[in-house]
């Protein structure tokens, strides 16, 4: 099951860590931590409905969490995209999520998160010509999301 998060989630939003999600093999991993969530939810950057779970057998076992400017009725861009390495073809998962999420927020008529299409890291941008080989489970994710950069 893919769904928004509402507030009874957020144990769920902030359980995922670097390494449950397998950031630590990724050359550039779009990472939103705990603090960083938090303090972004506080000033509405992240909110309940931009912040979506994968659901498999009552667990979480994907996040994604879009960002947008205090005030926006959408956001503008998806921050981090992780899913539990236990689980078989993470980028099914993720390509999953994220088309469900844009499928939403154009239904509630959210019609500019069809720009939605970058992953952003902190200090490192993922190399627009990195060959499949090479591709992160983000872009493997846009790319099964239809999705162009």
């Amino acid at each position: 099951m893919f769904r928004s998060t509402t507030s009874a989630d957020l144990g769920a939003v902030l359980s995922f860590s670097l390494r449950q999600a397998g950031a630590d093999r990724l050359h550039a991993a779009p990472w939103v931590d705990a603090l960083t969530f938090l303090s972004g939810h506080d000033a509405g950057n992240y909110r309940d409905g931009w912040t979506w779970l994968a659901i498999l057998d009552g667990r979480p076992i994907a996040r994604a969490v879009w960002w947008g400017p205090p005030g926006a009725p959408n956001p503008t861009r998806l921050d981090c995209l992780l899913v539990d390495p236990s689980v078989p073809h993470p980028e099914v998962w993720s390509g999953a999520l994220v088309r469900s999420a844009l499928t939403a927020f154009r239904a509630h008529g959210d019609v500019d998160t069809v720009a939605l299409t970058t992953v952003s890291a902190p200090n490192d941008r993922v190399d627009r010509a990195e060959s499949d080989a090479h591709a992160t489970p983000a872009d493997r994710a846009r790319r099964l999301a239809n999705l162009r950069r």
